[in-house]
């Protein structure tokens, strides 16, 4: 029970900093993204 309950710990702690990295990941990749396209949008919609 003891050495099941660990492991198990260990996994979910390890996914849970896996899916932190990931989020942090989207969040610097996403932005810079999503910031282009917008600014394209406000450059394009107002004129259009």
């Amino acid at each position: 029970m003891h050495l099941t309950r660990s492991s198990m710990g260990l996994v979910a702690h390890e996914r849970y900093h896996l899916s932190l990295e990931a989020q942090e990941g989207a969040r610097k990749r996403h932005p810079a993204m999503k910031k282009q396209r917008i600014s394209k949008g406000e450059v394009y919609n107002p004129w259009g």
